[in-house]
């Protein structure tokens, strides 16, 4: 997969925009039935729920050559991803990117994470 970058700084931008809108609809979300605290990642705007497993197997799907609505269609099948908000999914592509691009940027994993941001930015 090929792709522009998406500027950190633009990311970072609209990552901090949608956790301002995003947050109230995710506190107190549980995750294996306790109350989560915050998924520690390196700029991240999103707290741990339980939907970010089923996120990262989006990302594995299109990094094995799924489209990324194909690889979301199949994650709605999961009760987690189909209930999760849009927004806070496209704030964790987009943080996801955000992190995987600072560690190893030219891996296949992060070029599929950017597919994923870039196609939940254009739904936007």
């Amino acid at each position: 997969m090929t792709g522009t970058p998406i500027p950190p700084r633009q990311m970072s931008t609209w990552c901090g925009q949608q956790t301002a809108r995003s947050t109230p609809t995710l506190k107190g979300a549980k995750v294996d039935g306790t109350h989560s605290n915050a998924v520690t990642f390196r700029r991240t705007c999103v707290p741990g729920v339980a939907w970010i497993d089923p996120a990262i197997l989006v990302i594995r799907l299109i990094e094995a050559g799924h489209q990324p609505e194909h690889a979301e269609s199949w994650a709605r099948q999961l009760a987690e991803f189909a209930q999760a908000p849009g927004e806070a999914l496209t704030a964790f592509a987009a943080s996801i990117l955000l992190l995987w691009e600072s560690k190893f940027p030219t891996t296949d994993a992060t070029a599929a994470a950017r597919h994923w941001a870039e196609y939940r930015l254009a739904q936007h």
